[in-house]
């Protein structure tokens, strides 16, 4: 393969390469001649977009992805529906961590109030 120069134009190409490819184009000429190269300069390029193209699976967004997504570039403010809505959304692990975290402040509440209840209890005795 001829390596082209770097430059948007030849960004342009593969631009368009890929997308005649992602379109199952089978003639792929037009776009050759359009920007002035040859099959032998992009040849070692098309087996790679073909698998690409192969590889990749269609994916369907969730509608909370949508909507933050719409908020976010419209520049409005994402409504949050509170603390376990906003843990929902992260990573398992993170998910663990929290709800260790959760347990673990939960325990010390109730070892603490265990002990000033004994406490008073001693003290009124």
């Amino acid at each position: 393969m001829t390596h082209l120069p770097i430059d948007s134009r030849t960004d342009d190409l593969y631009d368009a390469l890929t997308d005649a490819l992602f379109a199952d184009a089978r003639d792929l000429t037009p776009i050759l001649n359009r920007f002035g190269v040859t099959d032998t300069q992009v040849g070692d390029l098309m087996p790679i977009v073909r698998r690409l193209h192969r590889s990749m699976v269609r994916v369907r967004p969730s509608r909370h992805y949508v909507y933050r997504l719409h908020r976010q570039l419209v520049g409005a403010p994402v409504h949050s529906h509170g603390m376990i809505a906003r843990v929902r959304y992260l990573p398992p692990r993170v998910q663990i961590a929290a709800a260790l975290a959760l347990v673990a402040g939960a325990v010390l509440i109730v070892r603490r109030r265990h002990r000033l209840h004994a406490g008073l209890v001693e003290v009124h005795n």
